[in-house]
């Protein structure tokens, strides 16, 4: 894949360093990207201050709409950090500015310790044990989760446009649309609707052996509890399934998680465990749709989805 052209000049990189400087006593700043997809920089000031730098200019999308951007994912931050995200051991990363006349750009510390994506693979590969750090995460997507008085609002996820850009020959889309109206029929679930990190998948929380933060909230938003624990249960089938090649070893994760989410959170692990796999599901048509994902790997992330709809089902109404 070519990767895309940033704006990128000298002025831009004075006017940046300008801007951080009013954070910290450095006035003289290096930078490097460190993401492919998206123009993220990591910053550092001549006394090893770093800064990590988003920039939602590049998005093809109207001036207005990167502004919702830039700020849903600034105020989804500072939202949660003062309703107690803010001290260790559950955190999010903290925000420092955010600056629409630079490009649309938040600037953001830079976490310490290891993504979470990276201790799984580890796992993956080597059998290591991450029972430790899916309890913690448990524990920090409930904190997220209780941030806010339970909102009376609920909404069911765009599940349609979900099978259709996860299309596969493996299973034709019209089987998954029908079962899809079928789990609609369920709605609205046995929950209230609550902040949401909204994208907590392993690229997106550090660990250090002792905090783990959750980073990354441009998808801040209302929802089931279960949008954001049902991601992490799907991509840790994903993961064990391509580095391992066998998905199974992911089980007990997934076990530990709902049972670690319902103590913490005081939620059913029952009523958790029966409307994950519309969820689940649903996640796995998401990592199906990214452009980097092998055809082998589309077409069985698109036939666990059917699966996860299809006997979920006869499991609700066992």
């Amino acid at each position: 894949m070519r990767r895309r052209k940033v704006r990128w000049s000298p002025a831009n990189f004075r006017a940046i360093s300008n801007w951080l400087s009013s954070f910290t006593a450095g006035t003289r700043f290096s930078a490097r990207r460190l993401a492919a997809r998206r123009p993220i920089y990591r910053y550092e000031d001549e006394f090893g201050n770093t800064f990590i730098v988003k920039f939602y200019g590049d998005d093809p999308v109207t001036q207005e709409e990167k502004f919702k951007r830039m700020d849903k994912e600034f105020r989804g931050i500072i939202f949660l950090r003062e309703r107690g995200l803010d001290k260790p051991p559950y955190l999010v990363v903290k925000a420092y500015g955010e600056r629409p006349d630079l490009d649309f750009a938040i600037a953001e510390e830079e976490v310490r310790g290891d993504q979470l994506i990276n201790l799984i693979v580890n796992a993956t590969r080597r059998g290591t044990d991450i029972s430790r750090e899916v309890k913690a995460l448990a524990n920090l997507l409930s904190i997220i989760h209780r941030a806010a008085p339970a909102d009376s609002k609920w909404w069911i996820p765009d599940w349609k446009k979900r099978v259709t850009e996860a299309i596969s020959p493996y299973k034709p889309a019209d089987d998954l649309l029908e079962l899809g109206k079928k789990w609609v029929a369920f709605f609205p679930l046995p929950f209230s609707a609550v902040p949401l990190h909204g994208d907590p998948n392993p690229t997106n929380i550090a660990y250090d052996g002792g905090n783990i933060v959750a980073m990354d909230l441009q998808m801040f938003h209302y929802g089931y509890a279960l949008e954001d624990v049902s991601e992490v249960a799907a991509e840790l089938r994903h993961l064990f399934a391509q580095y391992a090649n066998n998905p199974w070893l992911a089980e007990p994760y997934i076990g530990l998680l709902f049972s670690a989410y319902s103590k913490a959170s005081g939620t059913s692990f029952t009523d958790l465990t029966d409307f994950n796999p519309f969820y689940m599901g649903l996640w796995e048509l998401e990592i199906a749709s990214n452009p980097w994902i092998s055809p082998g790997q589309r077409n069985w992330l698109v036939g666990e989805a059917y699966r996860c709809w299809k006997y979920g089902l006869l499991r609700l109404r066992r």
